[in-house]
Parts: structure tokens; C-alpha cells; sequence
């Protein structure tokens, strides 16, 4: 969408009806429902970068914190997937489609709700990995699960759709005492 008032500008570039692909290409989306389509693991990953070496997926994968669990199929990067992950659990789709966001190369990554559909270790994984990317990547989350809180630097809360208040960490748990 384009902002109603003001500019939003991302990677310096303005987002205006003639500069929404550009924007859009400089950002890569982690879903709350993963992306995951019938091929292997390699092709997926190549959807986002088709010319990734294995090299360059396995580094991606180890960002994600998943390639030990790829490494153990029989097939590895070439492990047949169907539509939306089937034959994986959740927790290794979700950090899959990361795998994908980091190999892509683009520097911002949108996640909402990555961990909203796995279970307890698979969300340790996801935010392991999400707090070592904040380091050199820009990470905007849409989140309803607080516990998530603690991985962002700013915290921005929308009510209703009304901005209601940008703070840090403390100063967000300073407001909900």
C-alpha cells in the first residue's frame, strides 16, 4: 500500500505508484502461512536466488538454523517437497522460507507472524536465527505474541489500526506494569 500522507522512503528510494516494484524488490517476506511449492528444497530456495550454489543454500539454511535437520534426510537439498511444505514439519517450512528471505541477498526482511504455527523448539530456532540477522539485516515484525518482543529494538504498537506508541523493550514493559 502507499502511505495516505508522507513519504516512506526504503533503501532511498520513494514508494510512489511508479516505484512499488523497486521498493517491493528490495525486501524479502517471511509469511505467517510459509510459501513452500512441489520440488525440492533446492528449488525452493532458488525461487529467491536461481543462481545459489549449494554452498550459498547451506550457508543460508545454517542462518536459518535448520541445515543440520536437512543435512539428516536422505535426500538433503534435493528432498522432494509438496505445495506448502508437505513432507516437513512446520518449524522447518517457516525456517525454510527464511532460508529463502536470507539467500535472496535483499536487506529487509518483512516477517509476520514466523512463529505464530510451530512448535516450542521450532520458535526458539526461528528467533535464534531472526536475533542473529538483526546484526546486518533490517527486520520489521508483525507479531501478537509478546515473547517475540524481546528479539526487536523498537517496538511500535498499532491498536485498531491507530498508531498507539514506538518505544524500546523497557520502555514498552515500563508501560504494561
Amino acid at each position: 500500500l502507499l502511505p495516505a500522507a508522507g513519504t516512506v522512503r526504503v533503501v532511498g528510494t520513494a514508494s510512489t505508484a511508479g516505484t512499488q516494484d523497486a521498493v517491493r524488490a528490495a525486501s524479502a517476506v517471511v509469511a505467517q502461512t510459509t510459501w513452500l511449492f512441489t520440488g525440492t528444497i533446492a528449488d525452493n530456495l532458488r525461487i529467491a536466488r536461481p543462481d545459489a550454489t549449494e554452498a550459498d543454500m547451506w550457508a543460508a539454511l545454517e542462518r536459518a538454523r535448520v541445515a543440520d535437520e536437512i543435512r539428516s534426510m536422505p535426500s538433503g537439498l534435493d528432498t522432494q517437497l509438496g505445495e506448502q511444505g508437505l513432507g516437513i514439519s512446520g518449524g522447518q517450512a517457516q525456517r525454510i522460507s527464511l532460508a529463502r528471505a536470507i539467500i535472496s541477498g535483499r536487506r529487509i526482511i518483512l516477517l509476520d507472524e514466523p512463529t505464530s504455527h510451530v512448535d516450542l523448539a521450532s520458535e526458539r530456532e526461528i528467533l535464534a536465527a531472526i536475533d542473529d540477522l538483526g546484526r546486518d539485516h533490517t527486520l520489521i515484525m508483525v507479531t501478537h505474541r509478546t515473547t517475540t518482543l524481546r528479539h526487536m529494538d523498537r517496538i511500535i504498537t498499532v491498536n485498531n489500526g491507530t498508531f498507539t506508541a514506538d518505544n524500546t523493550l523497557a520502555e514498552h514493559h515500563g508501560t504494561h506494569r
